[in-house]
């Protein structure tokens, strides 16, 4: 019975952390899934009879040709959204069942000054390395930037940065608040950095054109984001870090986005190898990013010294 109970608790009567990390990958992979297709799902079929009155799909629900690129990007961006709704509804919920954490105990703290300027921080670090990234990128040959000509460009930024908002808000809400909370038992900030950002890597292993560098920077990014979460003991900064990493990496420099392709004020057309470049993954996949993001992770490694808050008394 002893054994028993030590496979599962630990020696001060906790539910071992792996089995609360367990559940967020229940999260990922089985209720987020599901809820998504029967959400969507319900979705498409109360706009079906307007999308029809319109045109946009005939009596069959076949998508006319001229309407097809452009539904299909606006349905990549609602279902994006609606995903990152989801999660972020889920981690909240199983965080006060499962974990016994309120939303203030997943990083959710602080006031709205205080959130306002850990956001605007965490924004202007996202969009400094990442155009420290892409500098880089066009000075040793891997891309060369133009402007996109896109038109109504102004309604598709509009809507991507809506998206962005919304996946910074629920990847950081699932990958640093609700992981770190799961694994705050450990007491060890190396431990929960690195094992949270290597599964952060992991989890965008279903991209398109997704590579050993893309998983590699990936990682370092959500190793980073941990840390600053860590260091603040709120999730503002990694949020805004995140918002502004991808909006700036895909709809202003003209990156794909791990894979994705969005409108841009700028396009970014790879003329060297996909290791400087960082080919159909965009500049995640590139070894320059990766210098970027280790310089600023030895940095951020550096400045722990002021970690004001331990990940038991943060998370």
């Amino acid at each position: 019975m002893n054994t028993i109970r030590m496979f599962f608790w630990d020696q001060e009567g906790r539910v071992r952390w792996g089995y609360k990390f367990l559940t967020l990958v229940l999260i990922l992979e089985l209720l987020l899934p599901v809820l998504l297709l029967f959400v969507s799902g319900f979705g498409l079929a109360v706009s079906l009879p307007a999308l029809r009155e319109r045109g946009i799909v005939d009596a069959a629900g076949i998508l006319a040709e001229e309407y097809r690129e452009t539904a299909e990007e606006v349905w990549t961006i609602c279902a994006l959204s609606i995903q990152n709704l989801l999660l972020t509804g889920l981690c909240l919920l199983f965080g006060r069942l499962l974990l016994k954490k309120k939303p203030g105990q997943l990083g959710f703290r602080g006031g709205l000054a205080l959130g306002a300027k850990e956001l605007g921080l965490g924004l202007a670090l996202g969009t400094g390395l990442l155009l420290a990234a892409a500098l880089l990128i066009i000075l040793f040959g891997g891309a060369r930037i133009e402007v996109s000509g896109q038109e109504n460009l102004s309604l598709w930024l509009l809507g991507y940065l809506v998206l962005f908002m919304l996946v910074g808000l629920g990847e950081e809400t699932a990958f640093r608040g609700y992981a770190i909370a799961s694994m705050a038992q450990t007491e060890n900030p190396t431990l929960i950095c690195c094992f949270t950002g290597l599964i952060f890597g992991l989890a965008h292993s279903a991209n398109s054109s997704f590579s050993m560098m893309g998983f590699v920077n990936i990682s370092l990014v959500g190793i980073l984001l941990a840390l600053l979460a860590l260091k603040t003991g709120r999730l503002w900064m990694a949020i805004g870090f995140h918002i502004a990493w991808n909006f700036v990496q895909g709809c202003i420099v003209g990156f794909t986005v791990s894979g994705m392709e969005t409108k841009s004020l700028f396009i970014m057309e790879n003329t060297g190898s996909a290791l400087i470049s960082g080919g159909g993954f965009g500049a995640e996949g590139s070894i320059l990013t990766t210098v970027v993001l280790a310089a600023a992770l030895g940095a951020a490694v550096l400045g722990r010294k002021g970690l004001s808050h331990e990940p038991e008394k943060s998370f």
